[in-house]
């Protein structure tokens, strides 16, 4: 009982599913996590003033979970604030982004910790990843982004110049390395973090 209580108060990863008008799909991504074989994590779901049945959904799950903390913001302000809002309420020494129509393997959060041991100069792990149409379940491309494990900055900043993933936000990443960055209301503001992540240290594929 003690040691739920601690991971309660101090979850070693945090997950922030930011959402507005996902209710089609969002139970799809919170029971993948709910499915993660590693269990010490908090779910932060940041609602983005939703007008479909998304509230409902996220305190039917918030109600039955103590993992799940739901905030449902008053009026909606745009992406980039969702994204700020849900790292700014993260707890955990880790933290990872997730849209409410990402689908991730039971595995994901304990091979990518995995790979933190492995390399521990690491600020953030990815994997490969695959787009699919939820309603057909078909899978119509498959992605393998390119790790930037150069010990030179500039060398890791050029291949995510070249190497353009944006989906490369979602992996999991220290958090205190990721509240460094800058995210802006810009084009492209995905992949102006990831050459800023590339800045701080490398990033591993898995």
């Amino acid at each position: 009982m003690k040691n739920k209580i601690l991971e309660e108060l101090n979850p070693k990863v945090s997950i922030g599913l930011i959402v507005y008008n996902g209710g089609e799909y969002l139970r799809g991504a919170i029971d993948s996590f709910l499915a993660q074989t590693f269990d010490n994590y908090e779910i932060i779901i940041s609602d983005n003033a939703s007008t479909d049945d998304t509230q409902i959904i996220c305190e039917e799950y918030a109600a039955l979970n103590h993992k799940i903390r739901y905030i449902r913001q008053v009026e909606n302000q745009g992406p980039i604030f969702n994204f700020k809002y849900a790292l700014s309420q993260a707890k955990g020494d880790y933290f990872m982004w997730a849209s409410h129509d990402d689908i991730f393997a039971p595995t994901y959060i304990s091979e990518c910790l995995s790979a933190y041991k492995d390399n521990p100069e690491c600020i953030s792990v990815f994997t490969n990843f695959n787009v699919s149409d939820l309603k057909s379940n078909r899978i119509t491309e498959k992605h393998s982004p390119s790790s930037r494990s150069s010990n030179s900055s500039f060398s890791r900043t050029m291949i995510s110049l070249l190497d353009m993933h944006p989906n490369m936000i979602y992996g999991l990443h220290k958090t205190k390395t990721l509240r460094k960055i800058k995210i802006e209301t810009l084009d492209w503001f995905d992949i102006f973090m990831i050459i800023q992540l590339s800045y701080y240290g490398k990033i591993i594929i898995i």
